[in-house]
């Protein structure tokens, strides 16, 4: 399992490609068919657009890496990681990860933030939440 260090302003991010699965401050997954989240997160599901559909998930502010072994990645470069296109983004008053998926997913891409996350998907695409007793997941179909 390799990893990366995505360092922003005040938090650094490990991300780890493990299979076909994409790990997040070893707390979110994406996986081509399904996203795994923190058990405490709020999933709201906004109403389809024409081609787009959009799911947000809300949760207690992400864990950040505290001493890194090193920084691949500062806020504002872009990078390819096991297929992912991996885009930092650091403002004022937010800082995100946008993560492009391969096209092997059933989602187009993410936007992670400490505090939420935003899933973009096709608008004929459907959503069910499984609630386990760690974890929330969200099937794609």
């Amino acid at each position: 399992m390799s990893s990366v260090y995505v360092k922003f302003k005040n938090i650094v991010f490990e991300v780890k490609v493990h299979g076909n699965a994409l790990f997040i401050a070893n707390s979110i997954v994406l996986d081509a068919r399904s996203i795994t989240l923190p058990k405490e997160s709020e999933i709201f599901y906004a109403e389809p657009e024409v081609k787009k559909r959009v799911v947000y998930a809300f949760y207690n502010p992400l864990k950040g890496v505290e001493r890194p072994p090193y920084v691949d990645m500062l806020a504002g470069e872009r990078r390819v990681f096991g297929g992912f296109e991996l885009r930092a983004v650091d403002m004022d008053f937010e800082q995100y990860l946008t993560v492009i998926t391969p096209g092997s997913f059933l989602y187009e891409y993410t936007i992670v933030t400490p505090r939420k996350l935003a899933l973009v998907t096709s608008a004929k695409r459907d959503f069910y939440l499984e609630d386990t007793e760690k974890r929330k997941i969200i099937h794609i179909v």
